[in-house]
């Protein structure tokens, strides 16, 4: 079957979508019920091989079960976090569902990932600052930390989460420390900063990674004060991704999802900071 996709939501990110598509030469449409234009009625599906869920996160899992419901029978491409509730789990078990997790596509991860040494790891840190405006209402973990939830996994090839962690929040800032199998690991992400930082440090023996994911550089830091700039071939991740889906790749996010909805459980059981 001819590649035909359909975008459903074409907000800021449903235009960057589109513009892939073109990029491609793929045949593709829009429906967005927020905007004038686009197809009147979301009818015969299946007349797609691809369809791209970029609504807002409260309305994916209400797409999802719509298009199931179409009988719809193609592959469904669903942005971050494809879920925020754990009883739409049954989505991210779907096998034809392709989760939006960019940043496995990121250059600087793929080259972090063939450098790393489980056995010889110490710590690793993920963070991620930025700011929101005062309108934008997506919990903090929701927004940034679903991607290093997902990155411990991927890098680590774990196929669990540590049992415990402690967690710290105020306001708009999160802070997860977490040890499993010998490995410290922590998480700080926050929507206060007056600056855009996504970065990971690793901490392995004889050798610290310093990896920038915006710039997409890897720093390595080794005994006797020798410090290598890695050579990083510079790509787009949301392009990557898009020839991903379009090629039928897998992309299992289930298990991130859960711990962070457990994350969210766990919120709401605490007192306030």
């Amino acid at each position: 079957m001819k590649k035909n996709v359909l975008i459903i939501g074409y907000g800021k990110m449903g235009h960057i979508y589109g513009g892939y598509m073109d990029e491609f030469g793929v045949s593709w449409n829009y429906y967005d019920p927020y905007m004038a234009g686009g197809l009147d009625v979301l009818i015969d599906a299946n007349r797609y091989s691809h369809i791209l869920i970029s609504t807002p996160p409260e309305n994916h899992y209400q797409v999802y079960r719509d298009l199931r419901t179409l009988e719809f029978a193609g592959r469904i491409y669903i942005d971050k976090p494809a879920i925020i509730s754990h009883e739409h789990i049954k989505a991210l078990e779907d096998e034809n569902v392709f989760c939006g997790m960019t940043e496995r596509y990121n250059p600087v991860v793929v080259i972090l990932k063939k450098l790393l040494d489980v056995k010889k790891l110490t710590s690793i840190k993920f963070s991620r600052y930025s700011t929101v405006p005062e309108n934008v209402t997506a919990p903090v973990l929701f927004d940034l930390g679903i991607h290093d939830l997902d990155l411990y996994l991927y890098l680590l090839d774990c196929d669990k989460f540590p049992p415990t962690y402690d967690l710290f929040e105020k306001s708009k800032t999160c802070y997860i420390l977490a040890q499993q199998d010998g490995v410290l690991s922590i998480f700080e992400w926050s929507h206060e900063s007056y600056r855009r930082e996504r970065k990971i440090i690793v901490l392995q023996k004889n050798t610290v990674y310093e990896v920038d994911l915006i710039d997409q550089t890897l720093v390595a830091y080794e005994s006797g004060n020798v410090r290598r700039n890695l050579y990083v071939d510079k790509t787009q991740p949301l392009k990557q991704i898009m020839r991903s889906f379009l090629n039928n790749d897998r992309c299992d996010a289930k298990l991130s999802h859960e711990f962070m909805l457990a994350v969210m459980h766990n919120k709401r059981d605490m007192s306030p900071i």
